[in-house]
């Protein structure tokens, strides 16, 4: 039996996130759960990803047989995968009103939708809602850049006032 796919109605959100991809496109992508009515969440099975697509990772090698078509090409060492990859594929701007009838707040004991930026190599979570669905990555990337700026500046001018401890003989 085929699994129906839900609607965004259907589904709560417990984490979206918001990230930059390949060619300056932005994504978003959603821990969700199944959402029955506004106090009722499926609390039973895993949550599923909404907006990333699994793509298996192989273990490779470096072809060494001469007389093969694959000649020094990287190639599968088995066809086992050993891990998956997870990739984004719903754009912020196509999907972003959808993504926001996911958004809610729901009683206990679930609490908010919690919103997080996702940067190459860092994940930071979102002060402003408003910010994560009107202004562009960029924006909020140099404005967060602005403020580690002055962070660094006053935690860095600060003189160091503690005492050493005295060696006793």
């Amino acid at each position: 039996m085929v699994k129906r796919k839900l609607d965004p109605a259907e589904l709560w959100a417990v984490q979206v996130f918001r990230a930059e991809g390949n060619g300056g496109k932005e994504y978003i992508f959603a821990l969700t759960r199944r959402r029955y009515s506004e106090s009722d969440i499926e609390s039973k099975g895993k949550s599923e990803w909404k907006g990333l697509e699994e793509e298996p990772v192989y273990d490779m090698v470096t072809d060494s047989d001469p007389d093969s078509d694959s000649f020094g090409k990287r190639v599968k060492k088995s066809d086992e995968p050993i891990g998956k990859r997870l990739k984004p594929t719903d754009e912020f701007d196509k999907y972003k009103n959808e993504y926001k009838k996911m958004c809610a707040i729901i009683g206990p004991p679930w609490g908010e939708t919690q919103f997080y930026y996702r940067f190459k190599n860092k994940t930071v979570s979102v002060n402003n809602t408003d910010d994560f669905w009107n202004k562009s990555l960029q924006n909020i990337l140099s404005e967060m850049d602005d403020q580690k700026l002055i962070v660094e500046y006053a935690t860095t001018n600060k003189h160091n006032n503690r005492r050493k401890p005295e060696k006793q003989t």
